[in-house]
């Protein structure tokens, strides 16, 4: 089949990509960074070098660019080129990602810093925190529920990682006068890297970040709300049993706090019906940096 023949449907390219499909509708609609074709039925159809085209403006959008910026930049570039380079960063990130799982299921924290150190030398410091590390946990979740691996691997994976990260954040500089975030997971909930990848985001767009992970109180919360003054709130719930509950304090905090904005994050998104996505849709900040980066030009819009 020819690069130039449509064969991925929007879906296909949303799961290849990290990218939800409103995301590329928006691209598209906004930008025409590609035109994909349509089937008999009306359905998009991406060709591999419109896959190319949006894997090139995913890693500027993971680089710090907005995806305006990336588009600009693109059209100055060689397209063939950079579909090279783009390959070329996919599979050191497939390998990199297989090998540090792998490194710190088996408990082996000297093989994982020396990965986590030749990534750092060849990749910028917010590709690694974010855009790697996001595909690392996404790998090491798959490996927990198909191999013979338990919670205590996939939870020494998680505190590595994390901790990794908070060290990174600390030496990010703090301006008082910027927009405070307060981030945290479900009480019942025990998977919080996710957030914390997103609360490093957070501060790098300059943000006063406070990210607490799983088991803060409902009564924590409230005297952090009270003392703090956060901006923003930001739940994480990736298992599906506490879906519920962290929705219920999510309306709590919209419905109590009028001028505090409310999202979540959260592979539990997925698991809900399609008429309950669409009415949360606003809410739900993605799972992927294109996705954040989206939500905050929304809020900036507002």
């Amino acid at each position: 089949m020819s690069i130039k023949e449509g064969k991925y449907t929007i879906k296909a390219v949303s799961k290849k990509l990290g990218i939800r499909p409103g995301t590329l509708r928006a691209w598209e609609r906004r930008y025409q960074v590609v035109e994909p074709v349509r089937n008999e039925s009306g359905h998009r159809l991406y060709t591999e070098h419109h896959v190319a085209i949006l894997q090139g403006l995913l890693a500027k959008v993971n680089e710090g660019f907005t995806i305006k910026q990336a588009v600009d930049l693109m059209e100055t570039e060689n397209h063939v080129q950079q579909s090279i380079t783009t390959e070329s960063h996919y599979y050191y990130c497939k390998q990199f990602v297989e090998d540090l799982v792998t490194a710190l299921f088996e408990f082996d924290e000297v093989r994982a810093q020396m990965l986590l150190n030749q990534a750092y030398s060849l990749y910028s410091i917010d590709r690694v925190t974010i855009e790697m590390m996001l595909l690392a946990q996404t790998y090491a979740t798959e490996k927990t529920r198909e191999d013979c691996f338990t919670s205590v691997n996939h939870s020494f994976f998680t505190h590595f990682v994390e901790t990794k990260i908070s060290a990174i954040m600390q030496t990010l500089p703090i301006d008082s006068a910027k927009s405070k975030a307060l981030l945290f997971c479900s009480e019942t909930e025990d998977d919080s890297l996710t957030l914390r990848i997103f609360s490093y985001y957070l501060k790098r767009k300059g943000m006063n970040v406070l990210c607490f992970g799983a088991g803060i109180s409902e009564e924590n919360v409230e005297l952090l709300v009270e003392q703090w003054k956060p901006t923003f709130i930001v739940l994480s719930c990736m298992d599906q049993k506490h879906i519920d509950k962290t929705l219920n304090r999510m309306e709590y905090y919209r419905r109590e706090h009028l001028t505090i904005t409310t999202g979540f994050l959260g592979d539990s998104f997925l698991t809900l019906s399609e008429e309950e996505k669409k009415r949360l849709a606003p809410y739900y900040i993605g799972k992927s940096r294109a996705d954040w980066e989206q939500w905050l030009e929304r809020l900036h819009g507002e």
